[in-house]
């Protein structure tokens, strides 16, 4: 079967269609926000309490790389400061004459490369939609989905499973049971797990997580203990597979 993964607008996939992808190889990468100033009192020698006669952008504003952005007449000649690459400008200080601009997306320096977190064949790129085959799947359907999210599962079904599980166990994994409960939830986000499926909890957390509809699907899951889940927020599903 397949299934659907978002990718964000101005991301960059590293990944192409017909290919195999494996649990941590890269799947796409984003700009960082990074934030930079432009000392614009300084560049036209001017007091800071006199920027705003001198500008020719507002916060909020989008401008491109050598863009005018501010601009003082001189009896001989005209100083200007040109946008160094494309940003918006977050704000403008009249205390000490600077101004903060920052860049992200594509126009970003910086990058962070997002790691797939499913296994399968790339059927189709599109719409900054991913199709993933999936093979020997086990779909079960899943509601409050907050995001698209995966990887091997860690099946947490005995009581004694809550006392005795390390990281070892649970870093970088998708924890299944049955009740998700506060010491839980905060032991397994402590040590690093990539989300949580569940019948029932009473509790907000701050890694992604759904909840499974029906008593018999989780029973099945839990019989079955395949290998890796994916989570499709598109598809309203967790498929399940090895």
């Amino acid at each position: 079967m397949t299934a659907n993964i978002n990718i964000p607008e101005e991301a960059k996939l590293l990944v192409k269609e017909a290919e195999n992808i494996e649990i941590g190889d890269p799947l796409y990468e984003v700009g960082k926000e990074d934030i930079f100033q432009i000392n614009i009192a300084e560049k036209l020698k001017i007091k800071p309490q006199n920027i705003f006669q001198y500008l020719n952008k507002v916060i909020g504003e989008n401008v491109k790389s050598g863009e005018l952005l501010a601009s003082r007449k001189g009896v001989i000649k005209t100083t200007k400061v040109f946008s160094p690459r494309e940003s918006i400008i977050k704000e403008i200080s009249h205390l000490d004459g600077i101004m903060t601009l920052s860049t992200s997306g594509k126009n970003a320096s910086k990058k962070h490369t997002t790691k797939a977190f499913f296994k399968g064949k790339i059927k189709t790129i599109s719409n900054h939609q991913i199709l993933v085959e999936i093979k020997n799947p086990l779909p079960v359907e899943v509601r409050a989905i907050q995001c698209d999210f995966g990887g091997e599962g860690a099946y947490l079904t005995e009581k004694n499973d809550y006392f005795t599980i390390d990281a070892h166990q649970i870093f970088d994994k998708v924890v299944i049971t049955s009740e998700l409960k506060s010491h839980l939830a905060i032991k397994c986000e402590a040590i690093g797990a990539a989300g949580f499926l569940f019948l029932k909890t009473k509790i907000d957390n701050d890694i992604p997580d759904a909840t499974i509809i029906a008593d018999d699907d989780f029973k099945k899951i839990v019989e079955e203990r395949k290998k890796y889940v994916l989570v499709s927020k598109k598809d309203g599903l967790a498929i399940f597979y090895d």
